[in-house]
């Protein structure tokens, strides 16, 4: 009887693997330049300006999600105009945050989809100037904002990272769950027959 209850616990846990987003599995894995820059939509650097929330103790960390305008200087990438919002720590994580703090400078790798626009947060490579000569020196000069407006909130037609793509490893995992658990009803039921 047991084991019934292990094989519950195993199938479980293959389930909510199944089902948890592969970023929120693991904290961002350490990506060279080239694949933060072509993983983004947009790059810049920029002044932080408004901060939506707004961040009222200057002392605190905070992870909550915010929307952040930027006073462009200098794009690498996309369609980027002189004022760039963005949301920055779209997870609420504390493991990917970026602290952001209005008049702090930052190079930002905006990338995806989010319901307010579009995200960044250290996953993404974003971080304040002070802690970016690597990323800086593989950019080049760079280009001035554009008059251009960034890419209009698109629907979602599938990243890749949706229900669906990993709904073979849940019917699979599912299945493989109830073979065992047939598997050991037979037995148990033999072993009574047995008696």
């Amino acid at each position: 009887m047991r084991r019934q209850y292990y094989v519950i616990l195993v199938l479980l846990g293959h389930l909510a693997v199944a089902f948890v987003p592969p970023a929120a599995q693991a904290s961002c894995a350490a990506r060279s330049p080239e694949e933060l820059f072509a993983g983004a939509t947009v790059v810049f650097r920029g002044r932080a300006g408004a901060i939506d929330p707004p961040r009222t103790d200057p002392r605190a960390v905070y992870f909550a999600p915010a929307r952040v305008t930027f006073t462009v200087d200098t794009r690498w990438k996309g369609a980027v105009p002189p004022m760039m919002v963005v949301v920055v720590n779209p997870a609420g994580s504390a493991s990917s945050h970026v602290e952001v703090r209005e008049g702090d400078e930052f190079l930002v790798y905006a990338a995806g989809r989010h319901p307010d626009g579009l995200y960044a947060d250290s996953c993404t490579g974003t971080r304040p100037i002070r802690h970016a000569a690597e990323l800086l020196s593989s950019l080049g000069p760079g280009m001035p904002p554009t008059d251009e407006q960034p890419l209009p909130d698109l629907p979602n037609t599938g990243s890749g990272d949706s229900l669906q793509s990993r709904a073979p490893v849940a019917v699979a995992t599912v299945g493989g769950g109830l073979i065992a658990l047939g598997l050991l009803w037979r037995r148990q039921h033999r072993r009574r027959r047995a008696r």
